[in-house]
C-alpha cells in the first residue's frame, strides 16, 4: 500500500504497516483517505489501495484530486454505504461514473461538486460550503445548513422529505418553508441542536 493516511490507520488498528492478510483488509469497513496530515504535510495518495478493502461501508475522502481514475475505483466498493468528500477537487468529468456509485449517504463539503449533475437516491444527503443547484436526484434528508443558497426556488424544486435548514435559512424564508407542505428541522446557530421543527 502507498496511502499514508491508509497506513497509519492499519498500524492503529494491527500494530504494524503493511504484510496485512485478506482477513485482516476484510475486518475493515471504515476509512479515511487524506492527502494533508495533522501538521499540514502532504500525504501519499493511491486510490488504488481501496480494492484491497472489500467490506468497506464508510469512506471519507479529505483533500484529494478527483478524477476518472479515482471514481471509477470508488464505483468499484459494493459494500460502500456513506461517502463523504472534503475540502476535494474536481478536475475531470467525473459524473457518468460517478452514477455506478451507490450509497445510502453522501456528504460534499468545500468540494466543486456540480450538483446540477448528482443522480441517484440518497437516505441522506449533507451539503457543506458548496453552491445549491436543484438537485436531479430523490433525498430522504437533506441537510444543507452548512450550505451556500442563492435561488431557494431550486432548493423547492428538488425531491426531499425532511430539509435541515439554520435559523437564518429559515427566517429569511420562512413563509415559503411553512407553505411548502415539507418537514423542516431548523438548527440552532451553532448547528449542534435542533432549534424547531415544522410540519411534523
Amino acid at each position: 500500500m502507498k496511502s499514508d493516511s491508509i497506513i497509519r490507520i492499519m498500524d492503529s488498528i494491527y500494530g504494524k504497516r503493511d504484510s496485512f492478510t485478506i482477513e485482516e483488509f476484510n475486518n475493515v469497513d471504515t476509512l479515511l483517505l487524506s492527502r494533508l496530515g495533522y501538521d499540514n504535510s502532504v500525504l501519499e495518495v493511491d486510490f488504488n489501495d481501496l480494492l484491497n478493502f472489500s467490506n468497506l461501508e464508510t469512506l471519507t475522502v479529505d483533500g484529494c484530486v478527483l478524477d476518472q481514475n479515482a471514481i471509477a475505483i470508488i464505483s468499484k466498493l459494493k459494500k460502500l454505504n456513506r461517502l463523504s468528500f472534503y475540502n476535494c477537487e474536481i478536475i475531470e468529468d467525473i459524473y457518468p461514473i460517478f452514477d455506478d456509485i451507490h450509497v445510502k449517504e453522501l456528504s460534499l463539503c468545500s468540494t466543486n461538486f456540480d450538483l446540477s449533475l448528482l443522480k441517484g437516491n440518497y437516505n441522506k444527503l449533507h451539503l457543506e460550503d458548496i453552491e445549491f443547484k436543484k438537485l436531479d436526484c430523490t433525498v430522504s434528508v437533506l441537510d444543507i445548513f452548512g450550505c451556500e443558497i442563492n435561488d431557494f426556488d431550486s432548493l423547492f424544486e428538488t425531491s426531499f422529505d425532511v430539509v435541515v435548514v439554520s435559523s437564518i435559512q429559515y427566517l429569511s424564508n420562512q413563509l415559503r418553508f411553512d407553505d411548502s407542505g415539507r418537514k423542516i428541522v431548523v438548527m440552532e446557530d451553532n448547528g449542534q441542536f435542533v432549534s424547531q421543527k415544522v410540519g411534523f
